[in-house]
């Protein structure tokens, strides 16, 4: 199972901030079903304040560029990168690589949306390196709350020390889960199953405070993510006949 999100109210916050150990490479996974793309500044992740040095933000429905926007701050400038946003209304698996190292690129190397590498574009470029800051973690919010997102959310994970390969990326949307992949760099893994709240990771060790949301149907190659147990993880039971 899944998370919906309502669009007006519903989030999901970080009971505390995240830490990353002054990583300057992430690399953050997840399956997203966005309801409708517009330019109205809805997001989907945001790490702290946009005042705040090592933020980082994910907004499908960015209003400047009219695109999907990945934005940062080092404390001193701002990089956004934007790519031409899929479908709405159905499920892709998206993996997005940042690099406080990768001044060419200005710290935004990559993204994968079903495993396929996305064409980047430079909407501001005035971060050439970055830390990774350890702020509160916001999903389908910005840090106000507000700029609620509309649609689904599941198995979101944050990887530090890397990014990850087109190769990792075409693993990941085929099914495999955060656990089997680049495990060693995995520091975060939430499977939004929305059953239980607060939401706790399978790695890490930072809950997530649920703020409204309904259950929903994972995607289909993710779900064994929350998956009920086998049938030889049941207590087995002896039947008898009386005598």
């Amino acid at each position: 199972m899944g998370r919906q999100f309502n669009g007006t109210s519903d989030y999901l916050a970080s009971a505390s901030a995240l830490a990353y150990s002054s990583a300057q490479k992430m690399a953050i996974s997840y399956w997203s079903y966005w309801d409708t793309f517009a330019n109205d500044d809805k997001e989907l992740l945001t790490s702290g304040n946009f005042a705040n040095t090592g933020w980082y933000q994910l907004s499908p429905n960015a209003s400047a560029s009219s695109a999907y926007a990945i934005a940062i701050y080092n404390g001193s400038g701002y990089t956004i990168r934007t790519f031409v946003r899929p479908s709405a209304a159905t499920w892709h698996h998206y993996v997005v690589n940042i690099d406080g190292t990768d001044a060419a690129n200005f710290c935004i190397p990559s993204v994968y949306v079903d495993g396929v590498s996305k064409a980047l574009t430079n909407s501001s470029s005035g971060a050439t390196s970055f830390t990774v800051g350890n702020l509160i973690l916001y999903l389908m919010s910005s840090d106000t709350p507000g700029g609620f997102g509309a649609g689904q959310l599941a198995d979101f994970a944050i990887y530090t020390g890397l990014n990850l390969s087109s190769t990792d990326a075409s693993t990941l949307y085929g099914g495999t889960l955060p656990g089997s992949v680049q495990s060693g760099n995995l520091i975060y893994y939430w499977k939004c199953c929305g059953d239980n709240s607060p939401e706790t990771p399978s790695v890490g060790s930072v809950n997530l405070t649920v703020n409204g949301t309904t259950k929903v149907s994972h995607p289909t190659p993710v779900l064994s993510s929350c998956a009920a147990p086998a049938p030889d993880q049941f207590v087995k039971v002896s039947l008898r006949a009386a005598p």
